[in-house]
Order: C-alpha cells, then sequence, then structure tokens
C-alpha cells in the first residue's frame, strides 16, 4: 500500500541549539546523551536532540550519506509512527488466533506499522483485504513536502479510526488483486504519493478472469510471469511516433519489427526487452535531464515508482512542455523525443555489445545479486558469501517484480552501488497455501533458511526460487517428529 507514516519539517533553533521556535514560543529541545560500546575500540557518545514531534535526523540521515553534495543546514525533524506504542506481536497473534472475519478485523486495533495489504480467506469460501497500519489525520493535502516546523499547522491530529480504513469482504469479482498499487480513489485521507504502477494489478486480474478454477500449479506460474501490461502501453506510442517516418537504419528497422512482434514478456533470452529497457532510461534522460540537471534527476527516480507513473503521465499528453529540450532554440515534440529515446537507445546498446543484436540479451544486463551485509570489504570474500549475478526476467513492472534502479549507482557503498539493470527489488518469498490440503504449504526463499554462509542451507533455494521451483513443507505432527527431519535441542545445564 506504500502507506506514508513519516513527516519532516524545517526547524528554527536558537543560537544555543537548545531551543525550537513553536507557534510564536521557544520551546526546549528534548536532549538525550547515549551511548554505543565497541569492543576494544572507544565509546561512541552522541546526542538525540528532538522536538515534541519527534527527532532531529537531518545531520544522519542516510540520504545525507549517500549524496553528501546534497546537505543542506537546515534543521529536520521528523515525526514517525514506528515512535507510537503498538503491539504488533499481539496483532499478528490475534490474526492467527482470528476464527472469523470480524476477528480477524478486530486484531488490526493493535497493528501500526509497516504498511502491509493483509488478505483473508477461510475454509466457508470467504475472501477478504484488509488496510494494515495506522494512519495519520493531517490537515495538509500533499505530505510529501518538508513542513514548516514553527506552526502547528502540520502537525498530526490523531489518527484515522479503524472502522474508516479501506477494507473489502466478499468482494462481488470473487478475487481480490493487489500490488502495491492505488487501491482505494478519492479517499478522504491521504494514504501516499508512491504508489506503484497499476501493472502488475492489471495482469493480476487478467489472469484470475480467465478462467473460473485455479490450481497451486496455476498459482505457481503466475507468480513467475513475466507479461508487462506496462510495456504494451509504452510501446504503442513508440510505434505511433514512427507512423510515416521512412526508417534507414537497419537496426532501428529491426527495433520496430520486433516491437511489433513482441508478447510483452520480459525473458532473460529475449533482446526485445533490452531494446525496451534502454529506451526507458533514454526518454527520461530526453524529457528530464534539461530541466533538473544530472543532480536533481538521480534524486527524482531514487524510487523507480515515480518514473515509471510519470512516464505514462507524459506519454498522454502530447503538449507536455517537458518534451521540449530548452537548451535548443527548436521546440521539441512528443513524437521526436519518443524517437530521439530509441535512437539513443540503440546507439548505446551498439557502443557497449556491437551491433549484432542477437548478442542483446535481456538476461546478460538484468542481473540478481545477494549480497550478504559484508558484501564489498572485500572481492575475495565476496565469492564465498554473495550469491549471484544470476540471470534473470522480468522488471518492476511485471509479477515476478525484478525491479531495477532508474537512479545511478554509488561506488563509495558497495551495498548501494549497483550495475544499470540490475535487479535491486524483489520478492523475499513465494508462498503458496491450499485450503484443501491443509497440513502443507508450497515456498520458497531467495537464497536459503541460514544466514551463515559456511552452511549447506546459505543458498540452496537460489537455484529453485530463479526457476519458480518450491519447497513442500509438512506442518503435521507426524511429519515434523519424522526421522528424516534433523532435531536441534537447546538443553538448559
Amino acid at each position: 500500500m506504500m502507506l506514508d507514516d513519516a513527516d519532516f519539517y524545517v526547524e528554527k533553533l536558537d543560537s544555543t541549539q537548545k531551543k525550537y521556535l513553536f507557534n510564536d514560543e521557544w520551546k526546549s529541545l528534548s536532549i538525550i546523551k547515549d551511548t554505543i560500546k565497541v569492543k576494544n575500540e572507544k565509546e561512541i557518545v552522541f546526542e538525540i536532540k528532538s522536538t515534541h514531534r519527534g527527532p532531529i535526523i537531518s545531520n544522519i540521515h542516510p540520504f545525507s550519506v549517500l549524496y553528501p553534495e546534497s546537505k543542506s543546514s537546515a534543521m529536520i525533524s521528523m515525526r514517525w509512527l514506528g515512535a507510537d506504542f503498538s503491539d504488533e506481536l499481539y496483532a499478528f497473534y490475534s490474526i492467527d488466533k482470528a476464527k472469523s472475519w470480524n476477528e480477524f478485523k478486530s486484531a488490526f486495533q493493535y497493528y501500526g506499522l509497516p504498511g502491509q495489504n493483509f488478505v483473508y480467506a477461510d475454509k466457508s469460501g470467504n475472501i477478504g483485504y484488509m488496510f494494515g497500519g495506522r494512519l495519520p489525520l493531517r490537515n495538509a493535502v500533499n505530505p510529501t513536502f518538508i513542513y514548516d516546523g514553527t506552526t502547528d499547522k502540520y502537525d498530526w491530529k490523531g489518527l484515522v479510526p479503524i472502522n474508516e480504513l479501506p477494507s473489502i469482504f466478499k468482494p462481488l469479482t470473487n478475487y481480490i488483486a493487489t500490488a502495491n498499487n492505488k487501491l482505494v480513489k478519492d479517499f478522504k485521507y491521504h494514504i501516499s504519493n508512491i504508489w506503484e504502477p497499476s501493472s502488475r494489478s492489471e495482469r493480476i486480474q487478467t489472469l484470475l478472469t480467465a478462467k473460473e478454477k485455479h490450481s497451486v500449479e496455476d498459482y505457481k506460474k503466475y507468480q513467475m510471469d513475466i507479461t508487462s501490461p506496462y510495456a504494451e502501453k509504452i510501446v504503442k506510442h513508440i510505434l505511433s511516433s514512427f507512423e510515416g517516418i521512412k526508417v534507414v537504419d537497419a537496426n532501428l528497422n529491426s527495433a520496430l519489427q520486433m516491437f511489433r512482434q513482441w508478447d510483452f514478456k520480459m525473458n532473460e533470452f529475449s533482446q526485445v526487452p533490452t531494446i525496451y529497457a534502454m529506451f526507458l532510461k533514454c526518454f527520461l534522460q530526453n524529457t528530464l535531464l534539461d530541466e533538473m540537471g544530472k543532480d536533481l534527476l538521480n534524486e527524482y527516480v531514487f524510487i523507480a515508482n515515480v518514473p515509471y507513473r510519470v512516464t505514462l503521465k507524459m506519454l498522454a499528453d502530447s503538449s507536455n512542455s517537458w518534451f521540449d529540450n530548452i537548451s535548443t532554440p527548436k521546440i521539441e515534440s512528443k513524437n521526436e523525443i519518443i524517437r530521439k529515446s530509441l535512437s539513443d537507445a540503440l546507439s548505446d546498446l551498439e557502443n557497449s555489445f556491437g551491433r549484432d543484436v542477437a548478442k542483446w540479451q535481456w538476461g546478460s544486463l538484468h542481473k540478481a545479486t545477494f549480497k550478504h551485509s559484508f558484501s564489498g570489504a572485500s572481492s575475495l570474500l565476496d565469492k564465498f558469501i554473495n550469491i549471484g549475478p544470476l540471470s534473470i526476467g522480468g522488471d518492476g513492472t511485471t509479477l515476478f517484480n525484478t525491479e531495477y534502479p532508474f537512479k545511478e549507482g554509488i561506488k563509495s557503498y558497495p551495498l548501494f552501488d549497483h550495475g544499470q539493470f540490475d535487479n535491486i527489488l524483489g520478492p523475499t518469498m513465494r508462498y503458496i497455501f491450499d485450503f484443501s490440503k491443509p497440513d502443507e504449504f508450497n515456498m520458497v526463499l531467495t537464497t536459503g533458511q541460514s544466514g551463515n554462509f559456511m552452511s549447506e542451507h546459505y543458498g540452496d533455494m537460489s537455484e529453485l526460487w530463479l526457476r519458480g521451483n518450491y519447497v513442500t513443507v509438512r506442518t503435521d505432527e507426524q511429519s515434523i517428529k519424522s526421522d528424516r527431519n534433523k532435531l536441534f535441542r537447546i538443553i538448559r545445564k
């Protein structure tokens, strides 16, 4: 649901840095000294300064570390739902013990965050959806901006009552499709401005309405689905922009022909997804870079769903002023920018991989690497603790979500460094439960059950995950006590 659970405020501090201005009065900051003890090293002592809303975080926010050139002298505080009391453990306990929809729904009075989509099903054939998370009551229409902290105008006014949060029980469609897309139109309370594009939800609906009954094997295929409705929408604009245009370049002609025949599957062995993905990158550069500049553009596309949604919005409006390149005297049109972007994409691919399109397979660029927390400390160690790189299909708009970043990597921080199309986001676990077999379920993890890289179970599920295979886990007592299972005992001395 992409719940917006935090707001930020620019604070005005006095010369002592111990008071902040609020409603024309100087209020004392809460100042706490804390200590981090480090083995064989000097203790690290630091101060936490807080207003009535929450701590001042401008000096330690990850963005300031990752992009130090963007640092500002502004003192910014954070109001976060996570600082309020909630009891997620009891919420999950209550959910697990629920015997009806009403008991399931009432469990969410204890749940605060992180925001999650919860779905419900019971043996009577009922299904439901519950918005999981608390929702702040705000005066502001657009909480994406940083607020003026010197007034109470932008302070939260409480929380939205649980009975007003979105929920669905026994929908007329007989199915529920949710993929972090916008679920409720014209909802009177602010939930988020960072929705995922509707592509994945649209694909779910297409699959679920294709036939009346679906099996476990069907759902295994659905979770591995790499068809992108989003790509289909983009390609229509590309092909339209070349109507009536004489094309002489061989690779450009080939690309257009492949787009006409494409089934919109982001297949790792296909060249079409590579051309399409490079086009998207070039299109964003050609529409936004001249106005924003490199640094601002990199910040703007930091979360991939923003450029995904903005691209469709721009393409739907041929008169959009962003299409014009302000660096040239000419006023460029939408179709001119699309044609230039495809030509630029092909030039980039030719320079990187040669003119032979057969070598442009999507899986040669799009790879997943599961990095250990210590990754980057040693290239030799990385070979043992990292899993991958693994060639992979899909992208951020397919059911098998293998999102790649639009932002540039940060080489000085290995965990934030990445190749142009490296997979950085996706399903950490797949899970399928069949109500006709209550004593078993199917699941798979991205890596393995163990976090110890010396263990045989550190990465033994990666290939299963990559190829859409599953592990069947039985939960009946006899299976658990089977001699085939290893039993780990903790014995008190």
